[in-house]
């Protein structure tokens, strides 16, 4: 009997052996071939050129070095912002007299047209070793500014309560529609909502005419959500250089895989890198289909992402490792359109907050020469005279030819 438990065990031990050593093995040998890549023209980014002049993202970057590092004010302002407490105006002057320099690159920000993180300005710019911003900082000044709005209409300064969000709208604005990585585009989201908020919350607060919010309005509506696929591609980017280099850099949390990720049977580059640019594809068709469309719902349903469901299994599926990298973040991904959504279903419900009145022609706010109407169709300030601040009258400048928003001639 003894003798049958002893063979028993060499014969239990010899098995083992063969599924650890012998079988990976004959299955790279046998089945370790790759395939070839695909075209992937349709998910490379575009090679993008734009002045530091006009490109608000260098005076954003500015903000980590000015912003205060004091956690508890930004616990302070957030809760203000929210209504989870009240902030004496006085204590909130101080916080953006400390504040300061942050809250004047937000305003540099928000005069800027575009917005483009040069690390991924083109192609090569997608890798895992792209140095880390410090968004938090952003959004933070982004609070500082929301607080400021806020507190400027407290004191009935109800017009600079408006311009000063609108930044927040500009400037969430350009970056989600930049050429960038999700992170950065999260950031503009929620940097747009949460000038959204605020304006929602101005709306009820504010004792401006119907027709001085009609201006802020139609400055609103000038920056409407829209869908931006460019993070997408960039993250199928990132994948296809790292899988070639690193897969841990992808994902850290599958460091046991590491043992066995350098058989080609388990993990086979081309064939992941194929299976991801698959998956990209759908999440780009889902996020372009509308947003109550039930043509998205029938292509996210067809997003299956892999799971390690039995140990067995996986490790007898050809490119297993393949399969639970390029479909790791899938879920997480998809639910993206929701917030885009979502922040597009708001953008709509505070542009039909706004009364109804439109600007009229027999009106001119600001008694600049210009009546609200021309001011709309010039693109000047109905609220201010001197719209670029030249010592000359917008009206003035128009009937002379000159441009009432900057240097040089009107154009027409």
């Amino acid at each position: 009997m003894k003798k049958f438990f002893k063979w028993l065990i060499i014969i239990i031990l010899f098995f083992a052996l063969a599924v650890i050593f012998i079988v990976p093995k004959s299955l790279s040998l046998v089945k370790g071939g790759d395939d070839p890549l695909n075209n992937d023209s349709d998910l490379l980014v575009e090679k993008i050129s734009i002045s530091e002049l006009d490109n608000s993202y260098f005076d954003l970057i500015k903000i980590p070095d000015v912003i205060s590092k004091d956690q508890v004010t930004h616990d302070a302002v957030n809760d203000f912002v929210f209504n989870k407490t009240n902030l004496s105006l006085l204590t909130l002057e101080q916080y953006f007299k400390t504040n300061r320099d942050a809250l004047n690159l937000v305003t540099i920000a928000a005069s800027k047209r575009t917005f483009q993180d040069p690390q991924y300005a083109e192609v090569k710019g997608y890798t895992t070793d792209a140095p880390i911003i410090d968004l938090s900082s952003w959004r933070k000044a982004a609070r500082l500014s929301a607080a400021k709005s806020i507190s400027l209409i407290k004191t009935n300064k109800d017009k600079e309560a408006f311009e000063e969000v609108l930044k927040l709208i500009k400037i969430g604005y350009v970056i989600q529609n930049s050429q960038t990585n999700t992170i950065t585009y999260l950031v503009g989201v929620a940097i747009n909502d949460l000038g959204l908020i605020v304006i929602e919350d101005l709306i009820d607060s504010t004792s401006l005419k119907p027709n001085e919010l009609a201006f802020y309005k139609n400055e609103l509506s000038k920056y409407p959500v829209v869908t931006n696929n460019s993070f997408l591609k960039g993250e199928y980017l990132i994948f296809k250089n790292a899988i070639g280099d690193n897969f841990l850099k992808l994902a850290p949390e599958f460091y046991e895989l590491d043992k066995i990720a350098d058989n080609n049977f388990y993990l086979k580059p081309n064939k992941t890198i194929n299976l991801r640019a698959e998956f990209i594809n759908k999440l780009i068709k889902h996020s372009e289909a509308a947003c109550d469309s039930i043509m998205s719902d029938v292509i996210l349903n067809d997003l299956k992402f892999y799971e390690i469901e039995n140990k067995i299994k996986f490790y007898i599926t050809e490119n297993s490792v393949g399969k639970l990298l390029a479909t790791m973040d899938i879920a997480s991904l998809s639910n993206i359109k929701d917030k885009r959504c979502a922040l597009e279903n708001k953008f709509k419900s505070v542009l039909n907050k706004f009364p109804t009145n439109t600007l009229n022609n027999n009106i001119d706010s600001d008694s600049d020469g210009l009546s609200d109407i021309d001011e709309q169709k010039y693109g000047t300030n109905i609220n201010n005279p001197d719209s670029d601040n030249d010592g000359f009258n917008d009206g003035e400048e128009i009937r002379n030819g000159y441009n009432p928003l900057g240097e040089g001639i009107l154009k027409s």
